[in-house]
């Protein structure tokens, strides 16, 4: 859909900027201004250089060079589109959301949103059914497990616990309530039923019956059946998924959730985001957050006070995860179960963490409890003194090489020095590195002289901390700053509206921050159908850039009509291949590093992929 400028304005003119950018982050005023460390996804930071200017309303960091209005903001921090952005702000700012403001409605778009919409009435339609299960007299045993795990009404509330009693009945009750399979499916409620040899003779309580579509009931089933229920629940407070635990022992797995869907991505979502969420807007950006591994877990915290707690639910971190955690806190304290601490793929998913600008702190259990155990044998006070010994990274990491090698031994001994130095390596502060080579020196009996020589060497050779890899330098015509004059001519092209560029300008990275700031002015306007005026792009510029704002503005002037199309694709081929050289180089590090052999796999794919790609730009130009 596209909206009326008139009523995008409405819009804005609703909003506080200020008001929206401080549920992500802790704005503080200086001047005519407000400033935070940048909340923006793939950014980090610790001095402050995001501002929020109020009588602008308009956002930039000065850091990674992003910039804009509240819708734009809204976008980014969410990962929305234009379409999703605005709705969301027009709840906020109780606005109705036009049906069809210009005529040129977009309606693949509108249709895939209200599809959206209704598949999370579906899934919280499902999440219903399950909590009005544990009234079930069939469901006594689930009752039974929340007064075992001693969960009083208050938490099964606040998390929505419910039960499965069966295979069938969620499938009959999204039936009557209106839904059909198809949707069940692409939501994630339910799964397709396997057909086998002898299919025909089972009996199930849905044979016979269809939804309003004519489909066969008995083809689908609740994977969940028998289990007791945790709804996952977005950010936004939408249930976009289900947890299951078994009972009791079996051979199914303890756990599972429903699968990926259109709704839901494992990958990019933590459980219990959203209370961490209502944590933020009540505190502001928070000390530190807990990650665990389970639902559990999660609970128990919560209902012993730590409210500030999230979980993983059991999956390898990712960095998608932490991009999330990193929005609401600075410190990430992680707390696994006790018997996994100083598991590699542990260790892994601290140093993503740590790589997306978190403070990483590892809580360990003692006699290898888990978080749920610890708290109901000992109370929330042994659990907190827990929290208070947390071990930096580094150390936890040195502590687990300790623990890997019998120093007792002189291939052992070798070992533990040798892996001990590469872990201090990544430490970059040099005051830290003392300290740590002296712990070393003490344990290990060797002088403080021979670990730091050692140390210097390895540092020398040391892959990850040489430069990453640059695009090749070509000519676009002259021997001008390759970069500067192709990201020029590509904007002053989407600015003069020529019939050539196609795309947008904010799909490429650009090393200049005034220029990015251009950029993602021209591609919303050009998004909105606008044309771009130039007076409003001399309000972005101030007096230190001004003079590039005329250097753009002038960049097609120099080049010649006939050749501007080839020109433009040779400035966009450019680009991008900076950009693949430059992931390219850091998979290669990836590579050498990485230990596991299916991820190696997996990196070497995707060089694969983007050699290919770099391969195909070339013969463009």
């Amino acid at each position: 859909m596209k909206f009326d400028e008139k009523f995008i304005e409405q819009l804005r003119s609703k909003l506080n900027i200020v008001d929206v950018v401080s549920g992500y982050c802790q704005l503080t005023r200086k001047g005519g201004s407000y400033w935070a460390c940048c909340p923006l996804p793939g950014h980090s930071e610790k001095t402050p250089s995001f501002a929020v200017n109020e009588a602008g309303q308009f956002y930039k960091c000065f850091g990674c060079g992003k910039g804009g209005d509240v819708i734009r903001f809204v976008m980014e921090m969410e990962s929305l589109s234009f379409y999703e952005a605005v709705k969301l702000l027009c709840e906020k700012a109780h606005i109705p959301l036009p049906e069809d403001v210009d005529g040129k409605s977009d309606e693949n778009t509108h249709k895939k949103f209200a599809e959206k919409e209704r598949l999370q009435t579906l899934m919280r339609d499902a999440a219903l059914f399950y909590v009005l299960q544990l009234k079930n007299p069939a469901c006594e045993a689930h009752r039974k497990y929340i007064e075992k795990r001693r969960l009083t009404k208050r938490e099964v509330t606040v998390f929505g616990l419910g039960a499965s009693p069966d295979y069938d009945s969620l499938v009959e009750y999204l039936a009557q309530k209106g839904y059909t399979m198809e949707e069940a499916l692409l939501a994630g409620a339910i799964q397709r039923r396997r057909q086998k040899e002898g299919d025909e003779k089972r009996r199930v309580r849905t044979d016979g019956k269809t939804d309003k579509n004519g489909a066969p009931l008995r083809d689908y089933f609740d994977a969940l059946a028998g289990r007791l229920i945790f709804p996952i629940i977005d950010g936004f407070g939408k249930v976009i998924a289900f947890g299951g635990r078994m009972l009791e022992k079996t051979d199914f797995a303890k756990y599972k959730n429903t699968s990926d869907s259109v709704l839901f991505s494992k990958r990019k979502t933590l459980y219990n985001v959203n209370n961490l969420k209502k944590e933020k807007n009540a505190r502001g950006k928070l000390d530190y957050a807990i990650m665990v591994e389970g639902y559990m877990d999660t609970i128990a915290l919560y209902k012993a006070g730590f409210k500030n707690v999230v979980a993983s639910m059991g999956t390898s971190l990712t960095v998608e995860q932490a991009r999330m955690l990193k929005r609401y806190t600075d410190v990430a304290l992680i707390c696994y179960d006790g018997d996994k601490a100083g598991q590699n793929a542990t260790v892994r998913g601290l140093e993503i963490l740590r790589d997306c600008g978190l403070e990483v702190r590892v809580v360990s259990l003692p006699d290898g409890k888990d978080p749920d155990e610890l708290i109901n044998e000992r109370g929330a006070k042994a659990y907190q003194e827990q929290l208070d010994k947390a071990l930096p990274l580094i150390d936890f990491k040195l502590k687990c090489v300790r623990n890997t090698y019998d120093i007792n031994t002189v291939s052992g001994k070798r070992k533990y020095i040798d892996e001990s130095l590469r872990v201090i390596g990544e430490c970059k502060n040099r005051s830290l590195q003392e300290e740590l080579l002296k712990k070393l020196r003490d344990e290990s009996g060797i002088t403080y002289e021979s670990l730091r020589r050692d140390l210097d060497n390895s540092d020398d050779n040391d892959v990850a901390d040489k430069p990453l890899a640059v695009a090749p330098e070509i000519t676009l015509n002259d021997n001008a700053d390759a970069y500067a004059k192709a990201e020029r001519f590509v904007l002053d092209s989407f600015i003069k509206g020529q019939s050539y560029a196609k795309g947008t300008p904010d799909e490429f990275e650009y090393t200049d921050a005034f220029r990015t700031e251009v950029a993602e002015y021209v591609a919303a306007k050009l998004l909105l159908g606008q044309k771009v005026e130039a007076d409003k792009l001399q309000s972005l510029a101030d007096d230190n850039t001004l003079p590039e704002l005329m250097r753009i503005l002038e960049a097609s002037e120099a080049v010649d009509d006939a050749v501007r199309n080839g020109y433009f694709v040779d400035c966009v081929a450019f680009l991008k291949e900076r950009t693949i050289n430059e992931r390219l180089a850091k998979l290669k590090v990836d590579y050498k590093n990485e230990t596991d052999v299916a991820k190696r796999k997996e990196i070497a794919a995707e060089i694969a992929k983007q050699t290919i790609a770099l391969s195909m730009l070339k013969k463009k130009r």
